[in-house]
């Protein structure tokens, strides 16, 4: 192979990185894939065809037309924050992994030789790795980058060069995109799993204890993050994904979707919530839980099919009685909290039931509040036609 050819090969790993970055960021969080960012060694001299060594040019050229690295790579540390919050991956662990993408992240793509070194370098201090042990995790890395990158090449160009093109063109993901991606990348994910259990394998040889303990905790929470992406895939290749899944949320160029996807989930909530409402509200369940009398409210007036100006009526009293019940709750919320806390931690029945019986009369003004804001609804709302029509279950005077 000549000299441009390699290099073509070795940036086609760095711009499926990338793609990959935006196909599979939570996945690729924790170092798996950034295997695939680092240079190739010499000695291994890729063999790859010319129909993809003219793709990988094409790619470098699409590339270019993204835009600056500095804005993507701002783009992608927004995303990369709102994807560990979603998914609560807040470990000393997590937080090492998330500083390390941050630190190899902001060097540009087409700076390998620096990308390699930041991330060694972050690697060396967090193991204490001796200059030995960097040189050899170091040639592990890279070979197993090489036999990796070159086995799924024919699959991460094609999904390379779609993402790139989308994104250069201004256009939004969509689910059925990452739907042929998810299904062509996922035997990629597995395999860099194994190519850094392997390496780690290598490593953890020459460690000592001190070492591999700390290198035993960040595996742990890499196969974590990897198990749960690895779920997020299996709804992506049965088609259910949308911003939030790779962090997008703030992305610009996704604007559009996500004023379809609130729509969506708004309207899929309100069915959900229509059917509840339907079944009726177990008062039982929410008479202490000013939270949820709204609900109670709603379902108040669909049932008797008060006209709008009732239902203003009555979201004035919800918001009176409400109010009685958080100033209550304000008043009394150590004594609260206490008995909740004595229920949480009870070591037997019979005490939790002690202390349930407490929490039940520190309550029980906020439950009598419930009953004014029923007694209250039924008295200053409904017609008598509606009386009427539903006599049997009109409440009892409202309590004093």
């Amino acid at each position: 192979m000549d000299c441009k050819s390699y290099q073509l090969s070795a940036i086609s790993y760095r711009l499926s990185a990338i793609s990959v970055r935006l196909l599979m960021l939570k996945y690729l969080i924790g170092g798996v894939i950034v295997l695939g960012t680092l240079p190739a060694l010499a000695q291994d001299k890729p063999k790859v065809s010319s129909g993809q060594i003219k793709q990988m040019e094409q790619l470098q050229k699409d590339a270019e037309q993204v835009g600056s690295w500095d804005k993507q790579y701002l783009i992608i540390e927004d995303a990369t924050d709102n994807i560990f919050q979603k998914h609560g991956w807040d470990s000393e662990e997590d937080r090492y992994a998330r500083e390390l993408v941050r630190n190899v992240g902001r060097i540009s793509p087409w700076k390998p030789q620096e990308r390699s070194k930041a991330f060694m370098d972050n690697l060396q201090v967090r193991y204490s790795l001796t200059q030995d042990q960097r040189d050899l995790l170091n040639t592990e890395m890279q070979r197993e980058a090489m036999s990796v990158g070159l086995k799924h090449l024919k699959d991460t160009l094609p999904v390379a060069m779609d993402v790139i093109r989308t994104r250069a063109k201004g256009n939004p993901f969509t689910a059925e995109q990452v739907q042929r991606w998810s299904r062509k990348l996922k035997p990629l994910m597995d395999d860099s799993l194994g190519a850094v259990e392997r390496v780690t394998s290598r490593l953890e040889k020459t460690m000592t204890q001190e070492q591999r303990e700390k290198l035993d905790a960040d595996m742990k929470a890499l196969l974590k993050r990897h198990h749960d992406m690895e779920k997020e895939v299996e709804k992506w290749q049965a088609g259910n994904w949308n911003p939030t899944d790779w962090g997008l949320q703030n992305d610009p160029i996704h604007a559009g979707a996500m004023v379809a996807y609130h729509a969506s989930e708004a309207e899929k909530n309100a069915r959900v919530e229509e059917a509840e409402l339907k079944k009726g509200v177990d008062e039982n369940k929410i008479m202490t839980d000013e939270s949820a009398w709204e609900k109670y409210v709603r379902h108040f007036c669909n049932k008797y099919d008060c006209t709008d100006t009732q239902r203003t009526t009555a979201d004035s009293i919800l918001k009176s009685c409400k109010r009685e019940a958080i100033d209550y709750r304000n008043a009394r919320r150590d004594v609260i909290e206490k008995y909740e806390r004595l229920i949480k931690s009870a070591e037997t029945e019979n005490v939790r039931q002690k202390h349930a019986e407490a929490l039940e009369r520190e309550l029980a003004p906020i439950a009598r509040g419930f009953e004014r804001l029923k007694a209250r609804l039924h008295g200053e709302i409904l017609t008598t036609k509606q009386h009427k029509m539903f006599a049997s279950q009109s409440p009892e005077k409202a309590p004093e």
